[in-house]
């Protein structure tokens, strides 16, 4: 999935300037509810754990990945609805 290589990305090789970058284009993304229900829960758990991992240290950052965290969370839930 394009997150876990992102995140990968992130932890491993990137300065922190570079990880200011790269999460400012994670808000840019569109994530659509029509999306594969497991792939949702994927990319779902993947946010919830670097938003729980500290993986952004400056308020920008956390705030892009919480917001997309909670978009996803209502994705998610919505889908389990149906």
């Amino acid at each position: 999935m394009i997150f876990h290589c992102f995140r990968i990305q992130i932890l491993t090789s990137f300065v922190e300037e570079e990880k200011k970058v790269l999460c400012s284009m994670v808000s840019k993304l569109y994530i659509s509810a029509e999306a594969e229900s497991e792939k949702l829960k994927e990319l779902y758990e993947h946010v919830s754990e670097a938003v729980s991992g500290k993986l952004a240290a400056d308020a920008l950052s956390k705030a892009v990945l919480n917001k997309m965290e909670q978009s996803l969370a209502k994705i998610v839930g919505a889908t389990e609805e149906e």
